[in-house]
């Protein structure tokens, strides 16, 4: 699909009143877009990368509380960490894409599949929690979305600013998010940086992926991931100023900067550049003046994963 098509009918469908709006997005996303081909084990496995990467700092998931940014359609993640023992899981979103369907589709994909998902998880699927909590999915097998929450303690706040969460200090452990941090305006980025230092605990972790390339690549492959780059910020928000397809274009170094200025220690970092991007800068593609003077690799950057700790005062 063209992008330009794509984001005009994103743009209108983001005109329409809240409840028709999501509806008619979640009908498209099930015959064109994410939705139409649903892989429940991919979010349950996000929950192992996300385990194994915060154990390399010394941090167990073991009895911990996690607080997850931008729940979306799924609640694959915050069941993964369940199993592997966390004590509770806050999933919030700004907007209320959660649906039930989709989180039972997951529930009986760990249920028909409890020995294959046991063995994606390696170590943490052989512990005696891992398979007693996964017993007990089995063994309940709850039909409502609020069943599932309620046994594998999750909280699930949708159409929440996650720049007051009100949540006491230092009463998280793991603050993530996957492929979110994208779609926020920079100002607000930088509060929920600062509440998120606020909300966890001195020995905490944040964990963020990101994604930092022009989505609108993904349906149209006559462009590059560094599309968007070519454009004023005004022009930019004419085909991508709503909020189904906004999209910051912070760059990675923009990112370890925002998080620095919040009070983080980058403990580790992973970068993703696409060299398709990375030639197009070489032939001369033209970029905007807000992004000239950035080095060629940073531009390029489609993928960032940021492991941080709150500096000690």
């Amino acid at each position: 699909m063209n992008w330009r098509a794509k984001a005009i009918i994103q743009k209108t469908l983001a005109m329409l009143p809240d409840c028709l709006s999501y509806r008619l997005y979640s009908l498209m996303q099930k015959r064109f877009g994410a939705l139409k081909r649903v892989k429940p084990e991919i979010r349950v496995l996000m929950a192992r990368d996300l385990v194994q990467l915060i154990e390399l700092q010394g941090v167990s998931a073991e009895g911990k509380t996690f607080f997850e940014l931008g729940t979306g359609w799924f609640c694959g993640t915050p069941l993964g960490l369940w199993l592997c023992g966390a004590k509770e899981v806050v999933t919030v979103d700004l907007n209320p894409y959660l649906q039930e369907g989709l989180v039972l589709q997951e529930v009986t994909y760990l249920v028909n599949h409890s020995d294959q998902i046991s063995a994606l998880f390696g170590k943490h699927g052989e512990l005696s929690i891992f398979r007693e909590r996964l017993n007990e999915l089995r063994r309940k097998r709850p039909q409502k979305l609020a069943e599932v929450l309620s046994l594998a303690s999750i909280q699930y706040w949708s159409r929440f600013d996650a720049r007051r969460t009100t949540l006491p200090a230092r009463s998280v452990d793991c603050y993530f998010s996957h492929y979110v941090l994208q779609h926020i305006p920079q100002d607000s980025l930088r509060e929920i940086l600062s509440e998120a230092r606020r909300i966890l605990n001195p020995n905490g972790l944040m964990v963020h992926y990101i994604d930092a390339g022009d989505q609108f690549s993904r349906a149209d492959n006559a462009i590059t991931e560094i599309n968007f780059l070519q454009f004023d910020e005004a022009t930019w928000r004419r085909y991508a100023g709503n909020r189904y397809a906004y999209h910051n274009r912070l760059r990675a170094s923009d990112y370890l900067d925002l998080i620095h200025q919040a009070g983080f220690t980058v403990l580790t970092h992973r970068s993703k550049v696409d060299q398709r991007s990375l030639n197009a800068l070489k032939a001369g593609f033209l970029i905007d003046t807000q992004f000239q003077g950035k080095p060629s690799e940073d531009l390029a950057t489609i993928g960032l994963t940021v492991v941080a700790r709150a500096k000690i005062n």
